[in-house]
């Protein structure tokens, strides 16, 4: 049976999930609302820079170019990063970019157990994602056996999502919300997170 695995969003996250997901053999398919990978650096603003210093803030099994050579890279040279991560394990062919998840549904028994926890492909159902594809402004629809949520924005903005989340195993365990502070700058402005 093919093991189909549709990622929502084309971040560091989503491009992680593609390429393990298609090293275990699954089929993967990455929904990104973009025309091009980077997820929430795609919506920075030109001043913006890596919070992280660069040795500490890159892919295990592919550094930063040497070309790079300032400790807190720009969010251009963030996103050249994450396309020649994309280009180099072969990962653009699965991503359907200009592509929008609008809903997930799922379709099927839902098993409730922990007792599964770790058998990603144990229910006997499937996802359906329904994605707008922007550039040809058409619907269509998709199944996937698993779905990841990769979209690097606070959960309640992704559509649809609040009826799924009632019964995701495990959810109790992450109740505490989760704080990110940080500033942003324009140069003109500032803004404190």
């Amino acid at each position: 049976m093919d093991k189909r695995v549709a990622i929502v969003g084309a971040g560091i996250s989503g491009l992680l999930a593609c390429k393990y997901a298609a090293a275990r053999g699954f089929t993967p398919a990455v929904f990104e609302a973009q025309d091009h990978v980077g997820g929430v650096w795609n919506h920075t603003i030109e001043s913006t820079r890596l919070q992280n210093a660069r040795p500490t803030f890159e892919f295990s099994d592919f550094p930063w170019p040497s070309s790079v050579e300032d400790m807190f890279p720009t969010n251009f040279q963030v996103l050249d990063y994450l396309q020649s991560y994309a280009h180099h394990f072969g990962l653009l062919p699965y991503i359907k970019f200009n592509s929008k998840v609008i809903s997930i549904d799922y379709v099927g028994d839902r098993i409730r157990s922990w007792d599964l926890w770790g058998k990603a492909f144990g229910c006997q159902g499937n996802w359906i994602l329904k994605v707008i594809h922007t550039k040809d402004n058409f619907t269509k629809e998709y199944e996937a056996e698993f779905v990841i949520i990769c979209t690097g924005w606070e959960i309640q903005w992704f559509p649809k999502y609040s009826k799924v989340w009632s019964w995701i195993w495990g959810r109790d365990i992450f109740r505490q919300s989760v704080a990110f502070n940080g500033l942003i700058s324009s140069g003109e402005n500032e803004w404190r997170l």
